[in-house]
């Protein structure tokens, strides 16, 4: 799910889930935007931080960034399981 649709779904704020994630709420905010791009592992928290419900592909990255996460993926790591690090 996008990070619209889980604010929407969830109740949650950009300022909660910048508080699980580890990051600055105005980051959240430029993600939601597009005005910014994710490294991985902020992606990969904010799939933490949400439960999986906001998988770190549904979250603007990085072209590098991307293809690491392609790489974790077919490995079988995720970070919402504890599995990556």
């Amino acid at each position: 799910m996008t990070l619209d649709r889980f604010f929407a779904e969830s109740g949650w704020t950009e300022e909660r889930l910048a508080s699980e994630a580890g990051a600055d709420q105005s980051m959240i905010n430029r993600l939601r935007t597009g005005a910014r791009k994710a490294s991985l592992p902020l992606a990969l928290r904010i799939e933490k931080a949400t439960s999986g419900k906001v998988r770190a592909e549904e979250i603007p990255m990085k072209r590098a960034s991307r293809a690491a996460l392609s790489g974790l993926r077919a490995a079988g790591a995720t970070m919402a399981h504890g599995s990556a690090a």
